[in-house]
């Protein structure tokens, strides 16, 4: 990937320190060609990454070939429910969804969005927008659709769709939606009803390009782009219409969020990090209220994040066990680990 030429003209060390911070989550390697700086990008093999001790031993629960370098490729798709490491392949089964809606091109309900987590995930992707609803991966030079699910593979792997920004492309895509995010009380601020507000921000790389963002924004009115934040599960799952089709993302960190992504967590101030009980005991309150209270046919799609840097390893094997028993009919593992 080549970049602007303005960047060759700021000190090593400070063009190192801004493209760590532009390209976060990948190992950057920078070479200078011609006079002009060009960057590769890749992930993390070292398991110091992702912070978790036990991570090394965990992961083989998953799949025994499984590496760290793979942790960014992962996903698992089960009879009732999807499993990813990384939570931003959600947006792929996502995809999917919206795909399909439009091939019919009638008879849906509203696209209404269940969104469990300790994170928004609604920050600015690395996709510079062409349209209302397209974008180009900078990385990549590729065109990216919300309703291609093989463009937003490529955007994953190249690091441009990443985990904390993958649902702002989404929204910016959809006419109309009915966001309803479940949220911690120690992390609850701001509104919690109103509509959401699609707009755009320059890059500080490419500066003649525009970035998605999303805004919330408190509001009594009618609108076709609204939100809701609950620290209860049950206040999300009112007045949802019998002909809308749902999609329900949850991070696991929502539960527990032992690391939250920093090496320094055991200084943490606030710390997410309940009991093996608790969290079990929050996963089958959660999962037995979505079972019980949203007709099946109308859930499009169910992905389940682990997160790993943020929810801890050595609760993973117990999570499984209580998807399948919630949501799996039966536990047939899929053909599809990785891309």
């Amino acid at each position: 990937m080549e970049l602007p030429n303005w960047i060759n003209k700021i000190q090593a060390s400070e063009r190192i320190s801004f493209l760590n911070s532009y390209f976060p989550g990948k190992v950057l390697r920078v070479t200078e060609v011609n006079g002009q700086t060009e960057i590769h990008l890749d992930w993390y093999d070292d398991p110091a990454f992702y912070i978790d001790e036990k991570l090394l031993q965990n992961i083989t629960l998953l799949d025994k070939e499984l590496t760290v370098y793979e942790i960014p490729s992962f996903y698992r798709q089960y009879n009732g429910f999807n499993l990813v490491l990384n939570d931003n392949w959600t947006l792929y089964f996502w995809a999917q969804v919206l795909r399909k809606r439009r091939s019919l091109n009638k008879g849906l309900g509203k696209l209404v969005i269940i969104h469990i987590d300790d994170h928004f995930d609604c920050m600015v992707p690395l996709l510079f927008q062409t349209n209302s609803e397209d974008f180009l991966d900078p990385y990549t030079n590729m065109n990216v659709k919300m309703d291609d699910p093989d463009t937003v593979i490529r955007a994953i792997n190249s690091g441009s769709i990443a985990i904390g920004s993958f649902i702002t492309p989404f929204l910016h895509a959809l006419d109309s939606f009915d966001f309803r995010y479940l949220i911690p009380e120690s992390r609850l601020k701001g509104p919690s009803r109103g509509t959401i507000k699609k707009s755009n921000v320059s890059d500080i790389l490419f500066k003649d390009r525009t970035r998605p963002t999303i805004s919330f924004e408190e509001s009594s009115g009618i609108s076709a782009h609204t939100f809701r934040i609950a620290t209860k599960l049950d206040d999300l799952l009112t007045d949802i219409s019998e002909d809308a089709q749902i999609l329900v993302h949850i991070d696991m960190d929502y539960f527990n969020n032992r690391y939250d992504g920093d090496s320094d967590w055991k200084h943490h101030v606030r710390k997410h990090d309940p009991n093996r009980r608790e969290v079990m005991l929050s996963i089958s309150h959660v999962l037995g209220l979505l079972k019980t209270r949203i007709v099946g046919k109308q859930i499009a799609d169910f992905t389940i994040a682990f997160s790993p840097g943020f929810f801890p390893s050595d609760y993973w094997q117990e999570s499984i066990n209580l998807f399948s028993r919630y949501l799996a009919k039966n536990d047939q593992t899929p053909s599809n680990r990785s891309e």
